[in-house]
């Protein structure tokens, strides 16, 4: 049999663009891990009720003791800080509705680990929406030397025994965890209903983390003379988030010399955020012989109406329940927690605190000042974290219809 050779060598050519297409080489397949960006976007964390948890009408047979209404919360780490917090359960008359369990008392101080990486505090009888069965429940993950970081709980028949909260050094958002777990278990922090616990989407931890918290809901009085209504039952999650921004940046210690140079000092402007909700935006730099200043610009990329930027010492106030007001001053504050200049710490203006404006902007001038290794202009990373409190709600409405 005798072949064309024109036909062989347009099918060898097929088979080369389909093996380049397919990445048949393990490096091309699937999601292309080598040339997926983690550092990018603006999202924190996604939360959503499962399809019918809550259900849209809900029949109430007021002759049956199984008035259950299923409510199911889905809370997933979309970016790339890991993040500690706690989840509410609102909107709801306390009189006719009630939410398994009931909500967390106030419940002390919290119980310092003495490495620093863990720490911990017990209660009892306490319904937190984690299934457990008497079991260990991982709200987080655990890393190959076997360490569970993030939230470790103990239950039984979904009542909680004790939990272990974890903190992974080198994460971004590390040391935020113990802050926020001390806010809402102190005096200020009563009333939540689940603890949060989420790793960030990251090379070494891809995907995230995601976690279902079940809070069966139950109608316990209801007039006899009222046949349907709406009950809106809405859940509300206050936790910690972090930005870690790393640019690379041209570093000048003699701007005036006029000698050739491998780069110039200008402005940066990261685009596409760094995989949270608060971004760096641009890096102006101004040098002299002795020194570098930095001048960093931030803004808040508002998801929705119902998300909310917070200081993180007034983050207690997030609580539906805190019987205070929450001020203007409380909102849209941003903490410098470092910037770093090839790994060397830059000082930053004031105590490290950035406020916004009503459009989400602000800024802060940073100073580094040069070691005298070298006298010619270099490219350097210039690496900054930033902290603050967030918040997201999710509401809906239930149409719930008496049934005789």
């Amino acid at each position: 049999m005798k072949f064309d050779k024109n036909v062989i060598a347009l099918s060898a050519a097929i088979i080369i663009v389909v093996f380049m297409i397919s990445g048949c080489d393990g490096i091309s397949s699937g999601n292309n891990l080598y040339n997926r960006k983690y550092y990018q976007g603006y999202d924190s964390l996604q939360l959503s009720f499962l399809t019918d948890s809550p259900p849209s009408t809900f029949l109430y047979d007021p002759t049956s003791t199984q008035n259950e209404i299923p409510v199911v919360v889905q809370v997933k780490n979309l970016g790339a800080a890991d993040t500690y917090g706690v989840l509410f359960i609102h909107g709801y008359d306390p009189h006719i509705m009630q939410v398994a369990g009931g909500q967390l008392p106030g419940i002390g101080n919290v119980n310092t680990g003495g490495t620093g990486s863990g720490w911990y505090f017990s209660l009892s009888n306490v319904y937190i929406g984690l299934a457990g069965g008497g079991t260990n429940v991982n709200v987080g993950f655990t890393s190959p030397n076997g360490n569970v970081y993030g939230l470790n709980a103990f239950t039984a028949n979904g009542q909680l025994k004790s939990m272990t909260i974890r903190a992974n050094p080198g994460r971004i958002g590390y040391g935020l965890g113990q802050k926020i777990f001390s806010i809402f278990t102190s005096s200020n922090g009563f009333g939540w209903n689940a603890p949060i616990a989420l790793q960030g989407d990251t090379p070494d931890t891809p995907g995230g983390d995601m976690q279902a918290y079940d809070f069966p809901t139950y109608i316990i009085n209801l007039p006899t003379s009222l046949e349907e209504f709406q009950q809106p039952i809405m859940v509300t999650a206050c936790y910690d988030y972090a930005t870690r921004s790393t640019t690379m940046i041209c570093i000048d210690p003699k701007p005036t010399s006029a000698v050739r140079k491998p780069c110039t000092p200008r402005s940066v402007s990261p685009g596409g955020g760094q995989g949270a909700p608060v971004s760096v935006t641009r890096i102006d730099e101004i040098s002299s012989s002795l020194k570098t200043v930095f001048t960093i610009y931030i803004h808040h990329n508002k998801q929705d109406t119902l998300d909310e930027l917070w200081d993180l010492n007034s983050l207690w106030k997030c609580n539906p329940e805190a019987q205070t007001l929450a001020k203007s001053t409380d909102m849209d504050v941003v903490y410098v927690n470092y910037v770093q200049l090839s790994g060397q710490p830059v000082t930053c203006a004031s105590d490290g605190r950035i406020r916004l404006d009503s459009g989400g902007n602000g800024q802060i001038s940073c100073t580094a000042v040069f070691d005298g290794l070298t006298n010619t202009a270099y490219e350097a990373p210039l690496e900054i974290e930033l902290w603050y409190g967030y918040s997201k709600s999710i509401y809906k409405y239930v149409d719930i219809k008496r049934v005789s």
